[in-house]
């Protein structure tokens, strides 16, 4: 089991513990999460911007893994990766030389989520 994986199930476990029922990864700690965001592998580190920025939407710390993200081995991070810039506007500057590549990536949604980024 990976470092992010058991820091959530653990927090899971507590929450339960505490009364909470739900499973819902939003319940996870913000520091929790900054934390998973410099784990080794970077699938746990693109999931854990992408959590993080659904909670802290003012937070600009995702943006550079998601600028990482958009050269993931993993056509879903590179996809989710792009998906995700919008909302940061001239802030995401750094990820434009990528953008720019994955319009010839050899997926076509790939592709698509460039030109939507």
């Amino acid at each position: 089991m990976s470092l992010i994986a058991t820091t959530l199930a653990w927090t899971t476990a507590s929450h339960r513990r505490a009364g909470n029922q739900g499973d819902n990864l939003n319940e996870v700690p913000v520091p929790v999460r900054r934390e998973a965001m410099l784990n080794e592998d970077s699938t746990n580190r693109h999931w854990a911007a992408v959590y993080l920025s659904r909670i802290d939407s003012e937070s600009l710390e995702p943006l550079t893994v998601f600028v990482g993200s958009l050269t993931n081995s993993e056509r879903n991070i590179r996809i989710s990766a792009a998906y995700s810039l919008p909302r940061y506007g001239p802030k995401a500057q750094a990820a434009v030389p990528s953008l720019i590549n994955l319009r010839n990536d050899s997926e076509t949604e790939v592709q698509q989520a460039a030109r939507a980024a």
